[in-house]
């Protein structure tokens, strides 16, 4: 299953953390081939890939754009349950309004 490869500790240190320089070059470079599949790999490669990667970064560009995010002083920590996807076994507590950073 993709979830436990992604979340193995001897692939990626403390898994949970937060940690983007994970993805850099150089930690990608230590790391065996296909040990990160977000979407498959090989030739039954997911054809919508490059598509799913440019709509990410375009939303996540608007979002960063017109709003402030900041960490919901209320908020759960978020339990996943591990199916053929991965589903929140709880609900995201947020009481904090969205706010325009304009």
């Amino acid at each position: 299953m993709i979830y436990l490869l992604h979340h193995d500790p001897e692939l990626y240190p403390e898994p949970t953390r937060f940690d983007p320089e994970r993805f850099g070059e150089e930690a990608s470079a230590k790391r065996p081939p296909f040990s990160y599949m977000p979407f498959s790999a090989g030739s039954r490669n997911c054809i919508g890939q490059r598509y799913a990667m440019l709509e990410v970064k375009t939303v996540l560009v608007k979002l960063l754009a017109n709003y402030q995010l900041l960490p919901c002083e209320a908020s759960n920590q978020l339990r996943l349950k591990a199916d053929m996807t991965l589903k929140p076994v709880n609900d995201v507590d947020s009481t904090d309004p969205w706010q325009d950073v304009a």
